[in-house]
């Protein structure tokens, strides 16, 4: 009985090193410590095949030390894929860790950018749980290269972790707003957004389709308010410059984005103004012309 909690100790010991090793990028320590494991013959569920895996990626992870910053984080994703495939969640978040962190050791952060087309600087941080370096990384982005709406998604998260909820909710409508095909609805806190997308999935058959009208129908439900601040509607007026009264949509997705911007921007002045202002009536007048059944749907909603 002795003996054979020995085994269980030891064995559990080595477990937690083969995680760590993975975690901290010990690479050469690891054949070591598989061996050990598999001298005590403990059956642990894939053992074989890991043994086999890591002896065989031992190489290619001592090769990627030296790559790119880019390169690491294309070998990363990869890497994961492989993991994940293989459902090895545990040392897919081991390994993640690891290359997040030399990632983010050579990177300029005055300059946050993509690091590959799926990976951004903000992401790093996010996924090591930096909240505050991934906002900050998120907003010099959308500052100084473009709104990005999925970053805008991410900082709305990033906002929600650190209690800033008025910050968080005010960012993610605008988010929708803006380019709702774009957000990433994983990083909104609210609920209630998702089951709002997900009933709009049943009903149209196109997730474009549902997207496009998710900011509309999450509005009118009650979901969020738009609010009163002009903080960010300067940035749906520069998606037209000074055709934005005169923008004519090619086709019915574009129709709703716009009908969607129209709708922001005129909640936005409705809100700053005591009484109906000349801005306000042309915004009507395009919101008709754009979608007549939400714009009769709109001044309901208004008198109610």
């Amino acid at each position: 009985m002795l003996e054979q909690l020995s085994i269980f100790d030891a064995s559990r010991l080595i477990l937690g090193d083969y995680y760590l090793a993975l975690e901290k990028g010990e690479w050469d320590s690891l054949p070591s410590i598989m061996d050990m494991l598999e001298q005590l013959g403990v059956k642990l569920d894939h053992w074989k095949e890991k043994y086999r895996f890591w002896s065989e990626r031992i190489p290619q992870l001592r090769k990627a030390e030296s790559f790119s910053v880019q390169e690491k984080g294309k070998f990363l994703e990869d890497l994961q894929k492989e993991l994940l495939e293989r459902e090895w969640i545990e040392e897919s978040l081991r390994v993640e860790k690891y290359w997040l962190r030399r990632i983010l050791k050579e990177i300029d952060s005055r300059n946050p950018d993509y690091i590959t087309p799926n990976l951004h600087v903000a992401d790093a941080f996010l996924k090591l749980g930096k909240y505050q370096k991934a906002l900050e990384a998120a907003q010099i982005y959308c500052s100084q290269k473009e709104t990005d709406p999925r970053l805008l998604s991410l900082q709305t998260y990033c906002l929600y972790k650190q209690n800033k909820l008025g910050a968080a909710t005010t960012l993610t409508v605008f988010a929708m707003f803006y380019n709702p095909l774009q957000v990433e609805p994983g990083f909104f806190y609210n609920p209630r957004l998702l089951e709002v997308l997900n009933s709009l999935r049943e009903e149209y058959r196109k997730e474009e389709e549902a997207r496009a009208v998710w900011p509309w129908v999450a509005w009118q439900q009650g979901v969020f308010e738009i609010p009163p601040g002009e903080e960010y509607s300067g940035k749906i007026r520069e998606i037209y410059g000074k055709k934005l009264l005169k923008f004519k949509p090619q086709d019915e997705i574009q129709k709703q984005l716009y009908f969607n911007h129209l709708l922001y921007l005129c909640e936005v002045e409705r809100k700053n103004h005591k009484f109906v202002t000349g801005e306000m009536v042309e915004l009507l007048i395009c919101m008709k012309r754009t979608n007549c059944k939400f714009y009769q749907s709109y001044l309901q909603h208004l008198n109610q």
